[in-house]
């Protein structure tokens, strides 16, 4: 009997130790072959895990899986059995667990759980020297800020995101935080540095990126386009990447815009019919409402005008609604205000590092 205690010791001690070790690789591949994390994960053994253990698993498989783009809701005895064994770990499976959790909050709609979350996730993070979940906190808190319409944070949160992923080297993060510095510049309506920041990554996402977060990109790009009088261009881009492929109603919408700059409005009425006959949702009824309205304004069809005038209004308040304005924005930047001086500060000695410089510099040449 002894040698049986003795036997199932010795192989559950061995299977921890098993288990620790594959949960350890697959955590220190997250950063550098994601999809090994997820395979490693997959085929665990979990017959002979500790409880611990398998909610550590289950954690790293929907982290992996979140900061790559695929999020894996939560229901409710899920957020009740994590925060029963992350909660008060203090530690970096904590910190994914509220990184999780706030990314859940997004999905439910609630903005403010989700601030108040990264928050509490940054402090911990930092008190950790926790840089990897760090990065992935600041690009989260510079998404939520630009969906809050605050560009100035935002944009301040995306670039610390990207001191962090530029220092571990990061490079898939590094372009998902340099396209969140964009939507910084987007929300604070700052068309022409998001146009160079896009122009500026080029390069790297022609040689480096998959094909669909080419066409993501270079939609991107074909918009600003179109936002800084280039309309030709812009069309020529969507051109190249759209032909003979699915397209949403949303790129179509601003690809009709273009025609309609350059007084091309055939092409630009064809277009937005067909965003019209595509799935869309408010915010992209009020686009394609927008558009289809101003077409028509510069055909002279007044007849039709007020029908689609009606329907965009009625998309409006939809989306009014939906985004949540006075919780989204008022209520964050009250909450948080704080953010946001710190942001300005930091940018006003940026600027005035720089100024020091370049006058240092025309006085060694002088």
């Amino acid at each position: 009997m002894l040698v049986i205690v003795l036997f199932t010791s010795i192989f559950t001690a061995c299977s921890d130790n098993s288990a620790e070790k594959q949960l350890s690789q697959a955590e220190s591949l997250i950063i550098e072959q994601p999809d090994s994390t997820v395979a490693i994960l997959v085929y665990m053994d979990t017959t002979n895990m500790s409880e611990n253990q398998i909610a550590r698993q289950q954690l790293l498989y929907l982290y992996t899986r979140l900061i790559y783009g695929n999020q894996l809701p939560l229901d409710s005895t899920g957020i009740a059995e994590g925060d029963k064994i992350f909660t008060g770990t203090f530690d970096e499976n904590e910190v994914k667990w509220l990184i999780a959790k706030s990314a859940e909050a997004k999905r439910r709609g609630n903005p403010v759980a989700r601030i108040e979350l990264l928050k509490d996730t940054e402090f911990l993070a930092i008190q950790l020297n926790d840089n990897v979940d760090l990065g992935i906190i600041y690009l989260f808190l510079s998404n939520v800020y630009e969906q809050g319409f605050n560009g100035t944070v935002s944009k301040h949160y995306a670039d610390k995101a990207l001191a962090i992923f530029r220092e571990l080297n990061w490079q898939n993060k590094i372009r998902d935080a340099r396209m969140a510095v964009v939507g910084g510049y987007l929300t604070k309506r700052d068309y022409k540095s998001a146009l160079d920041s896009l122009i500026a990554m080029e390069p790297e996402v022609t040689a480096n990126a998959h094909d669909s977060y080419k066409i993501f990109f270079f939609d991107q790009l074909a918009r600003f386009y179109d936002s800084d009088r280039q309309a030709r261009k812009a069309i020529d881009i969507w051109h190249s990447i759209y032909d003979g492929k699915n397209i949403s109603a949303n790129t179509l919408a601003h690809w009709a815009h273009a025609y309609y700059h350059i007084n091309e409005l055939d092409s630009a009425y064809m277009l937005i019919q067909q965003a019209n006959k595509l799935p869309r949702n408010n915010t992209d009824e009020t686009l394609c409402r927008n558009v289809e309205y101003d077409i028509l304004s510069k055909m002279g069809r007044k007849a039709e005008m007020a029908r689609v005038d009606s329907l965009r209004n009625i998309a409006a308040g939809n989306t009014m609604k939906e985004r949540r304005l006075e919780e989204s924005s008022l209520a964050l930047n009250l909450k948080y205000d704080s953010a946001t001086r710190n942001a300005r500060i930091e940018a006003a000695e940026a600027r005035n590092r720089t100024n020091i410089a370049i006058f240092i510099a025309v006085l060694v040449t002088i």
